[in-house]
């Protein structure tokens, strides 16, 4: 460990307890405390930042990453490898089935998420659809609230 991590221990602490909540603080703390030990040792003056800069930049760094981990896990989206010929299903009761998740949009919400996640620009859709770009963010954003709402009791379960 760098001997001035300690240096940092309020900054630390303080941006753990700002981002905690799906992780421990605790947690987060440890997550801190590394990134600063790694920011420390990489840290080039000669690059134009000053340390706490570029020690604040890192470890906010690794905790947004850790809480995409963790809500990546936590949402079930974990494809299983061990079973090839159905790609998606997990029996465990904290995970979902993509088609489950799916099958709660409407057609229209479904074929603008599928081709959105595809690539295919707003103004096509919204010429496919006639309506507005606007609208079809709309739409989007509509069907990804449903998705979500469908997770939220087993997330919290």
């Amino acid at each position: 460990m760098h001997p001035r991590v300690l240096q940092y221990k309020n900054a630390c602490h303080r941006l753990a307890l700002k981002y905690s909540g799906i992780i421990s603080k605790e947690d987060l703390v440890q997550e801190a405390y590394i990134a600063t030990d790694m920011a420390l040792r990489k840290f080039d003056p000669n690059r134009g930042a000053t340390e706490l800069t570029y020690v604040y930049f890192c470890v906010t760094r690794r905790i947004w990453t850790c809480l995409k981990k963790q809500r990546r896990q936590n949402r079930g989206l974990v494809w299983c490898e061990d079973t090839p010929e159905k790609s998606y299903a997990d029996p465990e009761p904290n995970r979902l089935d993509l088609d489950f998740v799916l099958s709660h949009l409407n057609e229209q919400e479904l074929d603008i998420i599928l081709q959105r996640f595809k690539g295919v620009k707003q103004p096509i859709l919204a010429e496919k659809y006639s309506v507005t770009k606007q609208r079809i963010s709309q739409i989007q954003m509509q069907a990804l609230k449903k998705c979500r709402n469908v997770f939220e009791p087993t997330i919290n379960s």
